[in-house]
């Protein structure tokens, strides 16, 4: 471990603005310190490790937030970030304890008991694709890739996301409707028990792909072998989906996405009484995380489209529903998986 490296773990970017004495309060919703913002378009996100800036689209971790701020290089910032973090040479060979245990927890897992799957037939695909708004052709290439599959919850016939590597398992009713609670309440998603929750569905599968869509949820995820498959992309883009904004790449799954260009498919959501932008902020933790492991990762913005109907476009499924008069003011969308 170099020394920036363990004084990153060392000092959060709170920390080093109440070290510098700046006039800024970090959080989840606040304003960026390096510039006047009135709108508070930055987010401390990954525990303190980094700020993301929504008007810019970029995000900084604490060391490129000290350049900013102080008006001073990279390379000046890093030598006085590790100063104030307290890092002498002789520590730099003591990895932090917190992720060894994050290490020993992920080798530890076991595969869950997943229930009994089988293939879609022709007319339950065609149900599938009718269901999300989606071509058959997209279905049928995440059967053919072993993604999607059917089953039964409870007597209700489903349709189940899954990958190879069997990690993790999400159904969802095939009819649409959700699924109730024994409190009288609904939801839409069943994560099987047992399942890897943040296991990004498909990383194992990218293999010599040079592209990956990354998406968030199970129904992003059909729109993206959808998009894959109309524009002929299906040999040099892969899909991969996490299922749920609040879920954090894995480290054990990072060497997947190495070397690989990566476009991130943020939901547009809008603020939340807190302030908060979950798909926001999912995309921009996701984007650090794998520029970080060696992947060129990049957000694709969706805000501003419109679907058919006038409503608005708030993730990669409802493009697939786009107004004329935005596709055809926006041409670059015919090809959103070409990058």
């Amino acid at each position: 471990m170099t020394p920036l490296e363990l004084a990153k773990m060392r000092l959060t970017i709170p920390r080093l603005a109440q070290l510098r004495q700046w006039d800024w309060v970090p959080g989840r919703s606040c304003r960026v310190p390096y510039r006047p913002d009135s709108n508070a378009s930055g987010s401390v996100l990954d525990q303190g490790m980094l700020l993301h800036d929504f008007a810019s689209g970029e995000t900084h971790d604490a060391p490129g937030v000290l350049a900013l701020v102080e008006g001073i290089s990279n390379q000046a910032a890093c030598r006085l970030f590790i100063e104030l973090a307290g890092v002498t040479a002789g520590l730099c060979a003591l990895p932090p304890p917190a992720r060894r245990t994050a290490a020993r927890r992920e080798a530890a897992r076991i595969k869950p008991q997943l229930p009994y799957l089988s293939a879609p037939n022709a007319a339950e695909i065609k149900q599938i694709a009718r269901l999300r708004g989606i071509g058959i052709e997209g279905v049928t290439l995440a059967v053919r890739r072993r993604f999607l599959y059917v089953t039964r919850l409870h007597g209700i016939r489903c349709w189940a996301l899954t990958d190879p590597d069997s990690w993790l398992c999400q159904l969802r009713s095939l009819d649409g409707a959700p699924f109730a609670k024994r409190d009288g309440g609904t939801f839409k998603a069943r994560t099987w028990s047992g399942s890897w929750g943040a296991w990004p569905l498909g990383c194992g599968s990218i293999k010599k792909a040079p592209n990956v869509a990354l998406v968030e949820g199970g129904g992003d995820f059909l729109a993206a072998c959808h998009f894959i498959e109309i524009e002929g992309a299906s040999e040099r883009c892969a899909p991969v989906g996490m299922l749920g904004a609040g879920n954090r790449i894995p480290n054990a799954t990072l060497k997947y996405f190495q070397g690989k260009r990566v476009r991130i498919f943020a939901h547009v959501d809008k603020p939340q009484e807190n302030g908060k932008q979950p798909g926001y902020e999912a995309a921009a933790l996701w984007e650090a995380q794998l520029s970080a492991a060696g992947a060129i990762a990049t957000t694709y913005d969706l805000s501003g489209l419109h679907q058919a109907d006038g409503s608005a476009v708030k993730d990669l499924n409802d493009l697939a529903r786009l107004s004329v008069d935005d596709f055809e003011a926006n041409p670059e969308l015919s090809s959103v998986m070409t990058f």
